[in-house]
């Protein structure tokens, strides 16, 4: 778990990032949209450079049902550094319900501070967790994780989960107060027209949808008939195709 947190660590560069995430493809990714709600991403990969795509592009999947959207996300705004004062733990680790929650304040930076990324890699046991939650709320989350942790930590005698995942808390309940430390970001359409018409609405992304719309229709293939005999070479080197036709009827006349 300590192993997975590490790798968007403080004061890491992007480079070193994006070798981190393709190294270790199939991850979950939190992060804070436009409207600084937390969303959730998984299976991120990293496609590697080639001759249609010139840097490495990092993409991953929205959703828990049957189907998922696509989404692509941006490793300069990602991969920010982020700070900020947090509560104390054991006060954090004991929130149950929304009014202890607003109760806790930052302490001093010397004493207490996360030192992130704008986005956190979590291990399986915090996706399960968040899913069995069937929601995104910081509310919901933070004592749902806690509970969870202390339950893993009970059966556990070497790793121990309220230790080393501490900062998923932290980062939870930073969204919650809605830190301006937070990278402002949204979703936007695909296309340049369509993200043109709701650039006032979405600020700068993360990430964009890859997504086809529903009412696209793919066009049937092609029909391809080869009535070719093959191709023939000139001493040139140049190939031609030999279009087949249909031979002539001979006739008495044309034999004599």
């Amino acid at each position: 778990m300590a192993d997975v947190l590490g790798l968007l660590s403080f004061h890491q560069d992007e480079s070193k990032c994006i070798n981190n995430v393709s190294k270790n493809p199939g991850l979950a990714l939190l992060l804070v949209d436009g409207f600084s709600d937390l969303m959730v991403l998984h299976n991120v990969h990293c496609l590697p450079a080639n001759v249609y795509r010139p840097v490495p592009e990092m993409v991953a999947l929205r959703g828990d049902g049957v189907s998922a959207d696509c989404y692509r996300i941006d490793p300069s705004s990602s991969f920010t550094d982020l700070e900020f004062s947090t509560p104390l733990w054991r006060d954090l680790k004991s929130v149950a319900d929304e009014d202890s929650l607003k109760k806790l304040l930052p302490q001093e930076p010397s004493s207490s501070a996360f030192k992130g990324k704008q986005t956190m890699l979590v291990p399986p046991l915090v996706l399960v967790t968040i899913l069995e939650t069937k929601s995104l709320s910081p509310v919901v989350l933070i004592p749902a994780l806690s509970a969870k942790f202390q339950e893993f930590d009970r059966a556990s005698t070497t790793v121990k989960a309220c230790t080393v995942l501490r900062p998923v808390l932290e980062f939870l309940w930073a969204v919650y107060q809605k830190k301006s430390t937070f990278l402002s970001s949204g979703i936007g359409p695909k296309s340049r027209r369509e993200r043109l018409g709701r650039e006032n609405a979405l600020s700068q992304c993360h990430f964009s949808s890859l997504t086809v719309s529903s009412s696209y229709v793919c066009p049937s293939a092609p029909t391809f008939v080869d009535t070719s005999p093959g191709p023939i070479f000139f001493d040139s080197g140049r190939t031609a195709a030999l279009t087949r036709r249909p031979r002539e009827a001979t006739s008495p006349r044309n034999n004599k």
